[in-house]
């Protein structure tokens, strides 16, 4: 899956197609939304909060986050771009 979503970027980074980059950019909200559970998941396996705890909480927060704002760029640039090009 990883290999075919990359593809896809790099069709996305040659052609520009909105309606390719706007299901592209909904994807990667919805994979980083469900990394957020699975960050909870293994949060909720630690007995108590020690540094381990507080480097994932840490890490975890600033990769989804990026993800998650990047992926909201992407969206709203190609909607923008649609509504503009109709």
């Amino acid at each position: 899956m990883a290999i075919g979503l990359l593809a896809l970027l790099i069709y996305q980074i040659i052609k520009k197609n909105i309606t390719l980059g706007l299901i592209i950019s909904s994807v990667f909200f919805c994979l980083s939304l469900v990394l957020i559970l699975a960050l909870f998941s293994e949060l909720s396996e630690f007995n108590g909060i020690t540094q381990d705890w507080n480097d994932l909480v840490i890490f975890g927060s600033i990769y989804l986050g990026i993800n998650l704002i990047l992926a909201g760029f992407m969206f709203f640039k190609y909607l923008k771009l649609k509504t503009t090009k109709n």
